[in-house]
C-alpha cells in the first residue's frame, strides 16, 4: 500500500527545479549591490569558505548572523559532516507576505487534507490504494 508521503510528493505543492545561483551570480550580485569590485567579493567568499573549514575542523560551530549556523557533527561511520541551518531572519524574509516570487507547482493544493490526497491518489492508482492513519 502506498503511504501518504507518496501522495504528497506526487501531488503536493512543489517548487520546479531551477538552476542554482552559483558563485559567479552571487559575486556579481554582491559586487553590484554593494559597489565593490567583483574580484574582491570572490576573494572574500573564498576566505569565508576557508574560515568555515578551519573552525569546522576544530569542531567549532560557525554562526553567520542573518544567514546560517554551520555545525560540525560526526556520523556513526566516524566521518565528519557539516550541518547547516538557515537563520530565522533569512527564513522569515523568504516567508514574508509577497516576498516569494517563484513559481509553485500544484499551488491549488496548498492546505489539502489527507482525505483529499487519498481521494486523488486512489482515483489514479486503484491497484495501490493510499493507506492513511485515522
Amino acid at each position: 500500500m502506498a503511504q501518504l508521503l507518496d501522495a504528497v510528493r506526487t501531488y503536493g505543492p512543489q517548487l520546479p527545479a531551477q538552476r542554482t545561483a552559483g558563485t559567479d551570480a552571487m559575486t556579481e550580485w554582491i559586487a553590484r549591490s554593494a559597489g565593490l569590485n567583483p574580484n574582491v567579493v570572490r576573494l572574500v567568499l573564498a576566505e569565508l569558505r576557508d574560515g568555515i573549514l578551519y573552525f569546522g575542523c576544530l569542531g567549532i560551530p560557525v554562526r553567520l548572523e542573518g544567514i546560517a549556523r554551520l555545525r560540525p557533527t560526526v556520523g556513526r561511520d566516524g566521518l565528519p559532516r557539516l550541518r547547516a541551518s538557515a537563520c530565522r531572519p533569512l527564513v522569515h524574509g523568504l516567508r514574508a507576505p509577497g516576498a516569494f516570487a517563484g513559481t509553485i507547482r500544484n499551488a491549488e493544493r496548498i492546505g489539502w487534507t489527507d482525505a483529499q490526497y487519498k481521494a486523488l491518489w486512489d482515483a489514479e492508482h486503484p491497484d495501490d490504494p493510499l493507506e492513511v492513519a485515522p
